[in-house]
């Protein structure tokens, strides 16, 4: 099932906008995965008070704490190999 959730400040939408974004959203699916999918599409339109300012992200620096690595015991030991040379042989 496509799922897309958005969200906006609230008040910067009218109904007739939600609705325009709603549909060009299941247009947008069903051309992608097929007129079948139509149906089956669940687009959301959040309003949010402040317009998600002022709040932790979710991004990459919330999720590589050393709490979720330690306490949670996921592997963070993770290095990044770079090779040095030339990927291909010389042509002969």
């Amino acid at each position: 099932m496509p799922f897309a959730n958005f969200k906006f400040p609230q008040g910067l939408l009218n109904e007739k906008q939600k609705e325009e974004i709603i549909h060009k959203t299941t247009d947008m699916f069903a051309g992608y995965f097929g007129e079948g999918v139509r149906p089956y599409s669940m687009v959301l339109i959040d309003e949010v008070v402040d317009g998600g300012r002022g709040r932790k992200g979710f991004g990459w620096m919330r999720w590589s704490s050393e709490w979720l690595y330690d306490w949670m015991g996921l592997f963070n030991n993770y290095l990044l190999v770079r090779w040095s040379g030339a990927k291909v042989a010389p042509a002969r």
